[in-house]
């Protein structure tokens, strides 16, 4: 598994003013602020990773339920859950690093018809 260190990590919260419960994600599921999820382009929807902050190498366990703008420099974007535990919520970006430790099917995304329920 490849690790992936980036620039900078934003909140969802902070891009979108998107409610606690809200918005349908990638995933086909409705955005929740307190999960502990985040949104990339560079991860496949249901991949389970662990995002390090660099600087105070606090670190937590996100399911990648959306995706992020692409071509954009920003690696991965939290939920507001993950970034309080990060301890980032105040700064809404830090360098990061994030490593793939798995994967999570019933996040994955239904998007093409794929996966239980088409």
């Amino acid at each position: 598994m490849q690790r992936r260190s980036l620039i900078a990590l934003g909140l969802l919260p902070l891009l979108g003013a998107a409610p606690a419960q809200g918005r349908t994600m990638a995933s086909g599921r409705p955005f929740d602020q307190r999960a502990m999820t985040a949104a990339s382009t560079r991860f496949p929807l249901g991949s389970r990773v662990r995002v390090t902050d660099l600087a105070t190498r606090k670190s937590v366990l996100v399911t990648i339920t959306d995706v992020t703008i692409p071509n954009s420099r920003v690696l991965i974007d939290l939920s507001h859950a993950a970034g309080r535990a990060l301890g980032i919520e105040e700064k809404g970006r830090a360098r990061v690093e994030v490593v793939p430790v798995g994967f999570d099917r019933g996040q994955a995304r239904r998007r093409h018809g794929q996966g239980r329920g088409g």
